[in-house]
C-alpha cells in the first residue's frame, strides 16, 4: 500500500538521474505507428511523447537518447512522419514520437488530419505523462540577428510578441484548465497573471537577450509601460442557432488596444535601442488585458506611421484554396478570401490587422514564413 503523504523523489537526485540513465540503457524497440486515432495501440505502459514541428529534432533526439542511430525515422525532407510511433524501452516506458508539419510543404487536408490524430492523441490518451516540446532555437539567434544589423543601417526596427504555446504549457503545468470560445482563449482573473508573467516576463525577457547577445541593444515593454497601450474589453458576439439573436461571449480580461501613445516609441527612436512589446495592455482603472499580437502590432504600426507591418507566422504565408502560396494581394482579393472561407484560424487576424494597416497608411504589409532563415531581412532589403 502507498502512503499518499509520503514525501516524492527529488526528480533531479542524483538516484533519481542514475535511474534514468539505466532506463534509457535498456534495449528500446519500434512497437508500432497509427495514423488514426482508431489505431492507437492499447493503453499499457506510461509514455512520455516528443513533440514539435518537423525537421526540429524529435526523431533525432529519441535516437540520441536510446542510443541507437536508425531506430526513429529522420530526413531531411520535412513531414516524412505522418503518423504516432510507438517505441517500447525496456519493457518500462513507452517513447512516442509525434508528427510535425510546420515545416512541411503539405496540402491543407493533410496538415489538418495531422493536428486532429496529434490534439486527439494529447487530450485523450490516459497513459500519457510528460510531453517533451522542442524547440528549434537557431531562427530566434537568426531573427535577433537580423534585427540588430536592420537598426545598425538606420531603420528602426519595433518588435512585438505572442506566446500563445508558452501560456498553455505553463496553464498546464500548473493545472489550469483552458477554456476557448471560438478560438480564442478565455481569460480569468487568476489566468490573466499568468498571461501576463509569461509574456512580459519570460518570453519578452528572451527575446530581449537575444537581441543583446547578437550586439543589439533591446529593452522589453509591456504596454503598461507609459501607458503604451490603453486596452479596453473585447466585445464579441455569436448569433444564436435556436433563436438567432446575437450573444454576448464574455471572454474575460481579453482586450483591444482603445489608443496607441507613441510618444512612449519616440524616445527609443533617437536612440540605438530597440523596443520589444508584450501585447498587454492596461484598462481605464488599471485592469489588465491580453490583447491578440497581431492586432497589437498593427495598432503600434498605424500610431508610429510604419514604412512597413511585417507579420511572422509558421506556414508558408497566405494560401489560396488550392494550398497555393500567393505572392500579392489586393484590399478587395483579401476580403472576398475571408468572406469566401478560404482564410481560416490565425490568418484571419492577421489578414484583417493587414487591411487595417494598409487603409490608415501608405505603408505596405508582409505575411511571411517566419520559419525561413532571414526573411525579414530578404522582404526589406
Amino acid at each position: 500500500m502507498t502512503d499518499a503523504t509520503a514525501p516524492q523523489a527529488d526528480p533531479d537526485s542524483e538516484a533519481a538521474l542514475e535511474a534514468g540513465r539505466k532506463l534509457f540503457a535498456r534495449e528500446c524497440r519500434f512497437v508500432t505507428g497509427a495514423a488514426t486515432l482508431e489505431g492507437l495501440p492499447l493503453i499499457g505502459r506510461t509514455e512520455v511523447a516528443f513533440a514539435g514541428r518537423s525537421n526540429v529534432g524529435k526523431s533525432s533526439l529519441i535516437n540520441a537518447l536510446t542510443g541507437r542511430k536508425a531506430l526513429a525515422r529522420t530526413s531531411r525532407t520535412p513531414g516524412r512522419t505522418q503518423q504516432i510511433n510507438f517505441f517500447d524501452l525496456g519493457g518500462r516506458l513507452m517513447v512516442v514520437d509525434l508528427p510535425g508539419y510546420g515545416y512541411a510543404r503539405a496540402s491543407k487536408a493533410s496538415i489538418k488530419a495531422w493536428i486532429a490524430l496529434v490534439n486527439g492523441y494529447l487530450r485523450g490518451r490516459p497513459s500519457l505523462r510528460r510531453v517533451m516540446l522542442l524547440i528549434d532555437a537557431r531562427l530566434s539567434e537568426a531573427f535577433a540577428r537580423d534585427v540588430v544589423l536592420i537598426k545598425q543601417v538606420g531603420i528602426n526596427p519595433v518588435v512585438v510578441h505572442g506566446g500563445g504555446p508558452q501560456i498553455g504549457a505553463m496553464l498546464e503545468r500548473l493545472a489550469i484548465k483552458s477554456e476557448f470560445i471560438d478560438g480564442l482563449r478565455v481569460t480569468d482573473h487568476d489566468t490573466v497573471g499568468i498571461v501576463e508573467m509569461v509574456l512580459s516576463g519570460q518570453i519578452n525577457k528572451q527575446i530581449v537577450t537575444s537581441i543583446n547577445t547578437a550586439g543589439g541593444h533591446a529593452v522589453g515593454l509591456s504596454g503598461k509601460d507609459g501607458r503604451l497601450i490603453e486596452a479596453r474589453k473585447l466585445r464579441r458576439t455569436k448569433p444564436d442557432p435556436d433563436s438567432n439573436i446575437e450573444k454576448i461571449l464574455d471572454l474575460g480580461f481579453v482586450g483591444e488596444p482603445a489608443q496607441i501613445n507613441p510618444a512612449v516609441l519616440t524616445v527609443f527612436k533617437k536612440s540605438d535601442i530597440i523596443p520589444v512589446i508584450a501585447p498587454i495592455g492596461v484598462g481605464p482603472g488599471g485592469e489588465t488585458y491580453n490583447i491578440n499580437a497581431d492586432t497589437v502590432a498593427g495598432a503600434i504600426a498605424k500610431a508610429v506611421d510604419a514604412a512597413k507591418l511585417v507579420m511572422l507566422t509558421d506556414v508558408a504565408g497566405v494560401m489560396d484554396a488550392d494550398g497555393e502560396l500567393i505572392s500579392r494581394m489586393s484590399d478587395t482579393e483579401v476580403r472576398a478570401m475571408i468572406k469566401r472561407g478560404d482564410a481560416s484560424g490565425g490568418m484571419i487576424p492577421k489578414l484583417e490587422t493587414c487591411l487595417d494597416y494598409v487603409a490608415a497608411t501608405k505603408g505596405a504589409a508582409h505575411i511571411l514564413d517566419g520559419r525561413l532563415p532571414h526573411a525579414v531581412l530578404l522582404e526589406i532589403f
